[in-house]
């Protein structure tokens, strides 16, 4: 099997003809714990990626975090990725991943990249902006 393929703007995540569709939310936690695989990642962590803006986080944020590496596993395990958690220590991505930054920018308006800057040093500031649009 080849090394599974994250194209971050579509979603879309495919490998030997396999494709599967992640949501935005799940896209940023995958992308968060594929960085440093086999890593633990502190559940506090992933809630501050999850929900960058702390009034927006909701009440019951670690369980939702269960709830996203559940159904994360259900669309990954063909790729041979598997998100574990340990209920007392944190989370961590057992596989390999590449994630493909690049997109069609004939797609977008002119002066698009301004507000993309801003978008993703807000919301994605472990990422380099320069490593999500190439």
């Amino acid at each position: 099997m080849t090394m599974p393929t994250l194209h971050w703007h579509s979603g879309v995540i495919e490998c030997d003809g396999l494709s599967a569709r992640l949501g935005y939310v799940r896209r940023r936690f995958l992308v968060t714990l594929a960085r440093a695989p086999n890593k633990d990642h502190s559940y506090d962590r992933l809630i501050q990626i999850l929900w960058p803006d702390p009034e927006h986080e909701p009440s019951d944020a670690r369980n939702c975090v269960h709830a996203h590496i559940v159904k994360m596993n259900r669309k990954l395990l063909p790729f041979g990725i598997v998100v574990q958690s340990d209920a007392g220590w944190g989370v961590r991505m057992e596989g390999a991943l590449h994630i493909d930054w690049r997109r069609d920018l004939s797609r977008y308006p002119r002066g698009h990249h301004k507000q993309e800057r801003h978008f993703y040093s807000s919301y994605l500031p472990e990422i380099p902006y320069e490593e999500l649009r190439a």
